[in-house]
């Protein structure tokens, strides 16, 4: 049977379907960077400790031994750009049994997160689900969690421990994290917020 003139052929057909799928998988490249690409801040928006807005502050919470109620110590740091408040804390409600506040600057503050970030404060560990909860961990040692607020709400946090086998997700240098967070409170202030705790 004759085929008449200017018909598809077989290989027509298939180098037209080729054609037709490289396009696809082109265009599919092109609008998902491959579908492996890192979210983009419209993605989900970072929150940066850098960012100096009045309405934002950092925090440092640590934490002592998981002890009787009566005996559970913890002591906080809250730095904002007009204020600055160091808390002694008892009991594992956190009831607060010496303060110690006083004024900040815009200045002080945008010296102080830039001071943090060079520390990696927001740097972080990969962990497991199972190990992100803190809760119970470094039962013999100190536990410190590391925040960013806004409005007084928690928008950001991460922590570590003392103890070698519960770092946590805070992989920034903790030691000297908190040496700052503590050079914001004058000297003899800061040493009557932690001496309150043996009381």
């Amino acid at each position: 049977m004759n085929r008449g003139k200017g018909g598809p052929t077989p290989l027509g057909i298939v180098v037209f379907v080729v054609l037709i799928i490289i396009l696809v998988i082109g265009a599919f490249f092109v609008v998902t960077g491959g579908g492996d690409r890192t979210p983009s801040v419209l993605d989900e928006p970072e929150v940066s400790v850098i960012d100096t807005s009045s309405d934002r502050s950092v925090r440092l919470t640590v934490y002592g031994n998981i002890v009787a109620n009566e005996e559970r110590n913890s002591y906080q740091v809250t730095i904002s750009p007009d204020t600055r408040l160091a808390e002694a804390r008892k009991g594992y409600a956190g009831r607060a049994i010496e303060t110690r506040q006083f004024n900040n600057s815009a200045g002080a503050y945008e010296e102080f997160v830039y001071a943090l970030e060079k520390l990696d404060y927001q740097e972080r560990r990969e962990l497991p689900d199972e190990k992100i909860d803190p809760r119970g961990t470094c039962a013999t040692g100190n536990r410190y969690v590391f925040e960013i607020l806004e409005f007084g709400e928690v928008i950001d946090t991460a922590w570590t421990t003392t103890c070698g086998g519960s770092k946590g997700n805070f992989a920034g240098e903790y030691e000297r994290a908190e040496d700052l967070f503590r050079a914001q409170i004058p000297e003899d202030d800061m040493d009557d917020v932690i001496d309150s705790l043996d009381d």
